[in-house]
């Protein structure tokens, strides 16, 4: 492969997608060009990249054309195959709020399907050595995979993390065309194996070799710290403060400490960042825990 197309919500304009930092090197050595397509066109670049690395920045929406577009193939094959899916599988099924999922989804997926068309076009790549690859199993991989099902010789795969495989995150407990999605891809990339026996269990046991686990992870060059006899247990948490890391259960386990000396440290930051706070000067105010919240932290610092 000499070509790589790679689509991510941020990276490497604001502070999502921290693990692209590590795989990025890896990435620029496999293949001779790599363009990201960044969907984040307003936050600041944040994060330096090779010299042979392009960015694009471009919005993951439809314009009207698209969704005309989508409308009128509202009675195709693919839209069929999703409605009648979520027949099969969904329960209760709000109609109304399903189908403009649908439409809406379909229309973005156009929109990508374009995108790449114009910037194969106008790069002048070759489709059998090139390859599509979608951070997020969302409506851009959607697009590759709207794209590979018309240009078959190109290879096209998608990561797939957390709210982009389980259903029950949303409301309506629903996600467009992730069959359509496994079907055309190459592979779908599971970071957990939880999430890769649900989308199994979502989509079935004929997928079991296209929808693969591929962990994330770091690379730490550090060398092993010993622990310093201050008589003090340290301990070190880092995640977004958002409701599903559920950082007040680290908060009501430290309270029920009252014969050890405990330094607490997070790094990370999110909504819940006040809320949190606020807990921990109720609860942990015994004498025997200190805490700090050092905030956003980059990933090379944290290492």
């Amino acid at each position: 492969m000499k070509n790589l197309l790679l689509f991510t919500a941020q990276f490497p304009f604001g502070n999502g997608e921290t693990f692209i930092e590590n795989e990025l090197p890896f990435l620029v050595e496999a293949f001779e060009q790599v363009i990201i397509i960044a969907a984040d066109t307003t936050s600041p670049q944040t994060r330096t990249l090779p010299s042979k690395v392009k960015v694009i920045r471009r919005p993951l929406s439809a314009g009207l054309k698209h969704k005309l577009a989508s409308l009128l193939r509202f009675f195709s094959k693919d839209i069929s195959n999703e409605i009648h899916f979520v027949k099969q599988t969904l329960r209760p099924r709000p109609y109304a709020q399903i189908l403009s999922a649908i439409i809406g989804s379909y229309a973005q997926g156009l929109a990508i399907t374009q995108f790449i068309k114009n910037l194969i076009a106008s790069n002048k790549l070759e489709p059998a050595s090139t390859l599509l690859y979608s951070y997020w199993m969302d409506n851009t991989a959607l697009g590759l995979a709207l794209f590979k099902k018309q240009n078959p010789d190109i290879k096209a795969i998608c990561r797939a993390h957390g709210w982009d495989v389980y259903f029950e995150r949303h409301q309506p407990a629903y996600l467009p065309f992730r069959n359509l999605i496994a079907t055309q891809l190459d592979y779908c990339c599971c970071i957990s194996e939880n999430g890769r026996q649900y989308l199994l269990n979502k989509l079935g046991l004929a997928f079991k070799n296209k929808i693969r686990l591929a962990r994330l992870g770091t690379i730490n060059n550090t060398n092993h710290i010993s622990a310093a006899n201050t008589g003090k247990l340290v301990i070190v948490s880092c995640s977004a403060i958002i409701p599903l890391k559920r950082i007040h259960l680290i908060i009501e386990s430290l309270a029920l400490l009252n014969d050890i000396n405990v330094e607490w440290v997070h790094f990370g930051a999110g909504p819940l960042e006040k809320t949190i706070k606020e807990l921990a000067a109720q609860r942990l105010n015994t004498g025997k825990i200190t805490y700090a919240f050092a905030g956003h932290v980059s990933n090379a610092r944290v290492l």
